[in-house]
């Protein structure tokens, strides 16, 4: 694990957190070993890798539903200006057949 910080360091990168020294050192001693393999822990970089594609295909569809929702409201808003008008007129014609 030191190997690999001082290699980051060395090449002027920023020392790496010690999650992701522990999780790179994890993945280069488990694909020689099938200690995590038996123990049911998945390598780190690929469990890493489909969380984040997970998240992603949530992302997109919770952007897919706000587009919807956005779609939907505007078509509400469209039907309120016309109903609007409606009542407008109609108050209209009611003021005038008060008058008479």
């Amino acid at each position: 694990m030191e190997t690999i910080q001082a290699e980051v360091v060395a090449n002027g990168k920023p020392r790496l957190p010690s999650v992701e020294v522990v999780s790179k050192a994890l993945s280069h001693a488990s694909s020689n070993s099938t200690f995590l393999k038996n123990a049911g822990i998945a390598s780190p970089s690929r469990c890493r890798l489909s969380s984040e594609a997970s998240l992603h295909e949530e992302l997109d569809a919770e952007r897919q539903r706000s587009s919807v929702l956005h779609q939907q409201v505007e078509e509400l808003q469209g039907t309120m200006l016309i109903y609007r008008g409606r009542v407008m007129h109609y108050r209209g014609r009611l003021k005038q057949h008060i008058k008479r």
